[in-house]
């Protein structure tokens, strides 16, 4: 692995820094299993270079030395320019001489870490690290974290120097671990990650057929922000260093704002199509729509080479963003919209895990395993109630779609049911060479109903004549109300004149029956007009007319006094 030799300090010198009787005075750790996969933080002493201006050779002087607190080092720093140089000084007791030791380091993301081990000439090499260092050339073991071998310095004490600094969110928890435990480790963290990946994968591949199946633009853009979170995941633990790009350092460090800016900027597209956000909340849909060009924003000044302001401009947007979408969700819930409280719910769980995770990035929260694989899980279960969501919006959907083609007080088709329904009887009658007919219904003594009784009486008695008109129809006959008390009915192919007598027949007989509506007895009557196709027309419109003709016409020929 690539190293550099500082310029030669003369051991007198190092021993003196490590002797120094003030409070800079090092602490010894000695490795066994009590520090095996130990956080070492707690017993590591450090020093904080406000500047980041110091040298190794400065900071090996007495007068630095001496400024180094000891132990209970942090393990993060939040949004800071400064650098934390940490110092550790290792102890192997005989039973450890020839074992394998490795220094971890677990942080989110860091971009700049400087590994500084004493050489056996008594100069110091320097290991350049971080995510602006290529992956491999930053470590020394194929781990999506930072991973050092220990030297084995037998019965001596070794003591080595760490420099780390991220402008943009700096977090440094450090770990000492046996190599068949650190395998250990590392095989259990990839496989919960990978577990994470697989379900986040797997959900977006069911719901892209859903959006090509439904062609609703829901869908696509719930897929679109699953794989953006998807990649933001393996990107911010490390993959997308280790297996696509080892070799494009800055593309590390540049990814974790364009990824997230992204899984941004399809949320919110997915919110705006999800809760329909133009229709229900337009001053809400116009600040998301605010909101994702923002995100759109910082993709273009992060790609333009700005490294902490943009950091700065994502923290302070997120919570806004975040904060909005929550408002599109309660009001929309409020609104009646049942979907949303699964919404509420998944992302309710994976906000919690993004502010955990945002406040360990912004040294608010130390680093711990719950802390570092919140965010994975609360995605998981984020996507799986979402994939709820979106059924209940397909039966939304389906229920929506029903009640464009029904009646809204009978139930009963509307017009342009019945013109959906005509076209399936004319291809069919026209296939087959064989007749159907249209039938026009208009109630007499019904308007004195209205007058009398009120409209609420009214409509209890067009219920009935629209339940006793499907009784007097055949299963495959379509009853429909296309106005106050107008109704129409498709008799199906074959329909011939015997077909067509028969059912005005049995309405006309239905009629005759008084409709009970609570202690009221109503009676009503009905004229019917029949034509027929195709010999009346062949089209809707011909039909209707030739039907209204005969119904009018029988109307005319109707006792004095109906209507």
């Amino acid at each position: 692995m690539p190293t550099r030799k500082l310029c030669g300090l003369p051991a007198g010198l190092i021993l003196l820094c490590l002797l120094f009787p003030l409070q800079g005075a090092a602490q010894t750790l000695v490795l066994g299993d009590a520090v095996n996969g130990m956080s070492l933080n707690a017993q590591t002493d450090w020093l904080r270079d406000d500047q980041a201006s110091l040298t190794l050779a400065e900071v090996l002087t007495a007068a630095v030395q001496a400024q180094f607190r000891a132990g209970a080092a942090p393990s993060s720093a939040g949004l800071s320019s400064a650098a934390y140089w940490l110092r550790i000084t290792l102890q192997r007791p005989p039973a450890e001489q020839g074992r394998d030791w490795w220094l971890v380091m677990e942080p989110l993301k860091l971009f700049d870490l400087r590994l500084y081990l004493p050489a056996a000439d008594g100069h110091w090499q320097e290991r350049l690290s971080g995510d602006r260092i290529p992956f491999l050339t930053g470590r020394d073991l194929d781990y999506r974290q930072f991973a050092f071998r220990l030297p084995d310095t037998g019965s001596q004490p070794l003591t080595l120097y760490l420099r780390v600094q991220d402008p943009g969110g700096l977090s440094f928890p450090l770990n000492l671990w046996r190599e068949e435990a650190l395998h250990s480790h590392v095989r259990s963290g990839d496989l919960l990650l990978g577990l994470v990946y697989g379900l986040l994968l797997g959900l977006s591949a069911y719901n892209l057929f859903l959006a090509f199946t439904l062609r609703d633009r829901a869908y696509f853009m719930y897929v679109a922000a699953t794989l953006s979170l998807t990649l933001y995941l393996f990107h911010m633990y490390g993959h997308s260093s280790q297996y696509f790009w080892p070799e494009l350092p800055w593309l590390v460090s540049a990814g974790r704002v364009i990824i997230s800016s992204l899984w941004g900027i399809f949320v919110g597209l997915f919110v705006i199509a999800f809760f329909q956000t133009r229709r229900f909340t337009p001053l809400a849909h116009r600040l998301l729509l605010a909101t994702c060009a923002a995100y759109g924003l910082i993709i273009g000044l992060r790609l333009a080479g700005l490294h902490a302001p943009v950091s700065v401009l994502l923290n302070l947007l997120t919570p806004l963003a975040i904060g909005l979408v929550l408002y599109i969700a309660c009001v929309r819930w409020r609104q009646g919209f049942t979907a949303a409280r699964f919404f509420l719910l998944g992302y309710g769980v994976l906000l919690a895990c993004t502010v955990l995770i945002m406040l360990r990035i912004n040294g608010l929260l130390p680093p711990s395993q719950f802390t570092e694989f919140s965010l994975p899980v609360g995605a998981a279960f984020e996507s799986l109630v979402f994939s709820l969501a979106l059924a209940d919006r397909i039966r939304l959907l389906r229920r929506d779609g029903e009640a464009a083609y029904r009646d809204e007080l009978t139930a009963l088709g509307n017009r342009r049911e019945l013109e959906r329904r005509f076209d399936q009887q004319r291809a069919l009658a026209d296939q087959q060479g064989s007749p159907f007919a249209l039938l026009a219904l208009d109630l007499d003594r019904f308007k004195p109903i209205n007058d009398l009784h009120g409209h609420a009486m009214g409509d209890q008695v067009l219920k009935v004549i629209g339940q006793r008109l499907l009784g007097c129809v055949r299963e495959r006959d379509s009853v429909t109300r296309v106005g106050g008390d107008e109704f129409l009915i498709l008799l199906a192919a074959p329909s011939g004149p015997e077909v067509v007598q028969d059912a005005m027949r049995r309405i006309r007989q239905s009629m005759l029956n008084p409709i009970l509506v609570g202690e009221q007895s109503l009676q009503v009557g009905t004229s019917i007009g029949a034509a027929c196709y195709p010999q009346d027309g062949k089209t809707l419109a011909d039909l209707s007319r030739h039907a209204d003709i005969a119904l009018y016409a029988a109307k005319r020929s109707a006792p004095a006094g109906a209507g």
